[in-house]
């Protein structure tokens, strides 16, 4: 029983590793910790007010609407509005948008991605980010550890489903983050972080010690 847990756990954590291993969204305070079951309150109370929360009733309706409609609606959106242009009319149109918008932002993102990612798109994203915010909640008392593994099983086997394994994955998770990462003065430079975080994720992560397809 102990091995099925530690299995399941450490499943769960591969599965939120990719936000602790520099991302455009990158939370310092939260990154430092590494795990969030180690993150001290104040700086988990601090995360999930950023997003939103700040009790149970807040959670749950966070949690809800990443598990039923999610980021993945909105990028859905953008790619098929792109998916109607060509190559260069999309680089015309996204040119065309205000510089350091989020607009520009969202439609380059989804531009540089819509390729790669199959028509689950970045659910990925949102299934991370479910079970990251669900964990805080724990900790914090917002939500029980018996919901939390109920759902976060409910979670990995829907993103299985979904997903070939780690890397398809976490192509989906690292496009969720420059989909919504705040404009950037320095487009070099944002290449170059995402680079840098596919090759973190496939050489150190977690991930690494666990398949895929593992029955949870």
């Amino acid at each position: 029983m102990l091995g099925v847990n530690w299995r399941k756990r450490t499943y769960y954590q591969a599965m939120t590793a990719v936000f602790f291993i520099g991302n455009p969204l990158d939370d310092q305070a939260v990154r430092h910790c590494g795990d969030l079951r180690s993150c001290p309150r104040p700086i988990l109370q601090s995360w999930l007010f950023r997003w939103g929360i700040e009790d149970s009733l807040t959670l749950h309706d966070r949690l809800n609407w990443l598990l039923y409609k999610g980021h993945r609606m909105k990028f859905n959106e953008v790619k098929q509005t792109l998916s109607t242009m060509s190559y260069e009319m999309r680089e015309q149109y996204i040119a065309s948008l205000p510089e350091l918008s989020i607009l520009k932002n969202n439609y380059s993102a989804v531009n540089k991605f819509m390729n790669h990612l199959g028509p689950e798109g970045i659910a990925a994203y949102d299934y991370a980010l479910y079970l990251a915010l669900s964990q805080a909640g724990v900790s914090l008392k917002y939500r029980t550890r018996r919901d939390d593994r109920y759902y976060a099983r409910e979670i990995a086997e829907i993103a299985q489903r979904k997903y070939t394994g780690w890397d398809d994955y976490n192509m989906a998770c690292i496009a969720g983050m420059y989909f919504l990462a705040p404009p950037t003065e320095e487009p070099y430079l944002h290449n170059r972080s995402y680079l840098y975080t596919r090759l973190l994720v496939q050489k150190n992560s977690v991930m690494n010690r666990v398949n895929w397809n593992a029955k949870l």
